[in-house]
């Protein structure tokens, strides 16, 4: 593949995690309203119920991500075997750049810290109620 075939699919990869990751997280703030506002019906039934499919999806999604990840790696093989014969232009340059920054542990931080906030909420709101 040249240059500009590398660099689309990695742009069209790219969009996707975004997507992925963007859809995720919205999941996750409906779960934490839904939460807050419906705290007068919070059973410990429910809450099971909410955690575990809230569990299974977020399974689903890192699972997603990483294999998206995976798929990744082979362009960013042929990218950095371009700037070794010195074949890569500038935008083949800044998006090698963009592999090497990556999120690096802070996607996999945040990740984490969105399930657990979430979690954790709707956990919140369940003793809140209970509480008074």
């Amino acid at each position: 593949m040249n240059e500009a075939e590398l660099v689309s699919h990695l742009l069209s990869r790219n969009e996707v995690l975004w997507v992925l990751i963007q859809w995720w997280v919205s999941i996750s703030f409906a779960i934490m309203i839904a939460a807050y506002i419906g705290v007068k019906h919070l059973t410990h039934t429910l809450i099971g119920l909410i955690i575990f499919m809230y569990a299974f999806y977020s399974f689903i999604m890192v699972r997603e991500v990483t294999q998206h990840l995976a798929f990744s790696d082979p362009i960013a093989n042929d990218l950095s075997e371009l700037a070794g014969t010195s074949q890569l232009g500038s935008v083949g340059q800044a998006a090698l750049n963009q592999l090497e920054l990556g999120g690096g542990i802070l996607m996999p931080v945040f990740l984490l810290f969105v399930y657990l906030i979430t979690n954790g909420f709707v956990v919140f709101c369940y003793i809140k109620l209970k509480q008074g």
